[in-house]
């Protein structure tokens, strides 16, 4: 695979805060989760940012974390804050997911998903 291994491609910057290693972590784990939703073809040049920042302009400390994952064809991002780095986390993996899911279902050829797709489309989901 070209470029190293996928979890080689997350690139996590900060801004106004250290970031733990936990916190790295358990970005590193959520964002690999989020592949399983990614066509095989679009892995060879997957690439993802996450953008994490404290708020320091606000009397509470919210922090804001940004996803986006570089695809061909099509760049997705998902942003939240929250007053806990690890929820805005969660809640940005949520969001992803669901993008992800739907570029999978348009980018993907084979028979079965096709069969799948006009299933979804019938139950409405």
């Amino acid at each position: 695979m070209e470029g190293g291994t996928l979890k080689d491609r997350i690139n996590i910057t900060t801004k106004h805060f250290e970031i733990s290693d936990n916190l790295r972590a358990y970005i590193n784990k959520k964002m690999m989760k989020l592949v399983r939703y990614i066509p095989r073809s679009a892995k060879e040049s997957l690439s993802i940012d996450v953008n994490l920042r404290e708020n320091t302009q606000e009397k509470t400390n919210k922090f804001e974390a940004e996803g986006i994952f570089h695809l061909p064809e099509k760049q997705i991002t998902a942003k939240d804050s929250t007053i806990n780095m690890f929820a805005a986390v969660d809640i940005l993996e949520s969001k992803l997911k669901s993008q992800l899911v739907r570029y999978k279902d348009e980018h993907t050829t084979s028979i079965a998903s096709r069969g799948i797709k006009k299933l979804r489309k019938l139950l409405g989901r």
